[in-house]
């Protein structure tokens, strides 16, 4: 797996901000041995006043707010390459090495929620977008931007969204709806249509109240392959574990701080997960011990968005300061103003794409060795 040390951040002015860390030539006195992102030591200097090489490499865009951006996701098997999905409705593939459009679709003004990338056709690439008004729409990258290849409608007004790569689900969440996952169709013909998985919220209180729906976000557990388990945030401060073995009911109902919950990521392992929300709490939620271990302080206003990836957490807000920090310690790696709220980040990665018989086979070769 190559890992290339880079953040990317949408903004609501409509612009793709790249950073990461510089080459810069210095003498070896100045040079300082400090911890990396993925927790491995490397020489890199600090300047005078004490301030790190990490810091903005490209700003991608015209500044204009009709064309705001609502969420970025890195290609997974590109890390030059970045989904950007916009407020006006457009949808397209950025390269951030050089700021050119790879692809392209415009929509006339209806807000785009959300955008992913759907892996495994080869060399066909495919992406899938969630419209705000209640539409789904399955995009192949080397047809034209103008005909999707499957359509189907969600509840609207949407507001959140989760693409499961091994087992091909989406998960949509909306205001004023629960949950809803739908399987994303191979071919052509037909949409997903009824949705494979329709959640329900919790019981209701002792006075026989419910919660108003709201599901503002949603993450698929990473460590099931087969997308059955999902982490939902609530606009009523909660955080539900779903198993849709189980049921259609929360297999936990968490309350959080109060504030709406904003944004989730659970770590790759599956036994924690964080969680941020509107009043700039962001903390880390520990399923086996089945509470709240760990906070990020400093926060001030919500947390937009966040994302995992080698070791580290990079999150951004309200407060404009994007922050890396570890995941084990929870320190401070890296702080950046950033001069327009941040509305989207994630890192830039490249990942290899293995087959689940390649990896029962690496198992088993593994045991076979051991034995």
């Amino acid at each position: 797996m190559e890992i290339r040390d880079r953040v990317i951040v949408g903004n609501e002015i409509g612009e793709v901000v790249v950073l990461g860390r510089q080459d810069k030539q210095v003498d070896t006195a100045t040079k300082k041995k400090q911890k990396t992102i993925d927790g491995h030591e490397q020489s890199h200097h600090q300047d005078r006043g004490g301030a790190s090489d990490f810091g903005i490499m490209a700003c991608w865009g015209d500044a204009d707010r009709e064309r705001g951006v609502t969420h970025v996701e890195a290609c997974c098997t590109d890390s030059s390459r970045v989904l950007v999905s916009r407020k006006n409705g457009s949808t397209e593939v950025l390269d951030i090495d050089t700021g050119s459009i790879a692809w392209c679709h415009e929509n006339d003004g209806l807000r785009c929620a959300s955008a992913h990338w759907i892996p495994g056709y080869g060399e066909e690439e495919r992406v899938v977008r969630v419209m705000e008004h209640g539409t789904v729409q399955v995009f192949s990258l080397d047809g034209t931007a103008e005909d999707p290849l499957s359509e189907w409608t969600c509840p609207p007004k949407a507001i959140c969204s989760a693409y499961n790569a091994s087992s091909r689900k989406l998960a949509v969440g909306c205001e004023g709806a629960e949950l809803k996952v739908y399987a994303v169709p191979d071919t052509c013909e037909g949409g997903g249509g009824a949705p494979c998985f329709a959640a329900k919220g919790g019981k209701p209180n002792n006075v026989g109240l419910c919660d108003r729906p709201c599901t503002s976000a949603v993450a698929f557990d990473p460590s099931v392959e087969d997308g059955t388990r999902l982490i939902v945030g609530t606009g009523s401060s909660k955080v539900r574990f779903y198993d849709a073995k189980a049921g259609k009911r929360p297999q936990r109902d968490i309350p959080f701080k109060g504030f709406k919950i904003t944004c989730l990521a659970p770590e790759q392992d599956g036994q924690r997960c964080w969680v941020g929300d509107g009043g700039g709490n962001l903390q880390v939620y520990d399923v086996r011990a089945g509470k709240f271990s760990g906070a990020i302080s400093g926060i001030g206003g919500s947390v937009r968005s966040m994302d995992i990836h080698h070791g580290a957490i990079v999150s951004g807000g309200l407060d404009r300061f994007l922050r890396i920090n570890s995941l084990r310690s929870r320190a401070s790696i890296e702080k950046v103003y950033m001069k327009s709220q941040m509305t989207s980040v994630c890192w830039s990665r490249t990942m290899v794409m293995a087959s689940k018989e390649a990896t029962r086979r690496k198992s088993q070769k593994k045991r076979i060795q051991n034995s």
